[in-house]
């Protein structure tokens, strides 16, 4: 675990595989073979750039769990821009890879708006 890249958070402590998780102020019978994990979680942040157009949105926050690695993006904005069709949002600002919902991120990340001329 890089603990540079952001700063950490502890979320509780974790039960065995199943991930159940320990509520505050909650005694456990300690048995043989029980596996206690430190719930840590850090917020990360994807910045929307969408060129020359314009986003309801200007970032995404997610809470990144170092337990389930990398985490889905979700649902992302359409840009608008006039003259424009809007390919998608990728990893570079003229190419990279496009990003879809289930695009997986761990650390703070930019992502660009592509867009096409419409045809006239």
């Amino acid at each position: 675990m890089n603990c540079n890249d952001g700063i950490i958070k502890f979320d509780g402590w974790l039960i065995n595989t199943n991930n159940s998780p320990i509520l505050s102020g909650s005694q456990i019978n300690v048995s043989e073979g029980m596996i206690l994990t430190a719930k840590l979680t850090k917020s990360i942040t994807i910045t929307l750039d969408p060129a020359a157009g314009t986003c309801d949105k200007k970032a995404i926050s997610l809470s990144y769990d170092y337990a389930e690695g990398n985490i889905e993006i979700g649902s992302l904005p359409t840009p608008t821009l006039v003259g424009n069709n809007f390919l998608g949002w990728f990893t570079e600002s003229l190419s990279g890879t496009k990003i879809n919902d289930s695009s997986k991120f761990s650390s703070d990340t930019t992502i660009y708006a592509i867009w096409h001329p419409e045809k006239v």
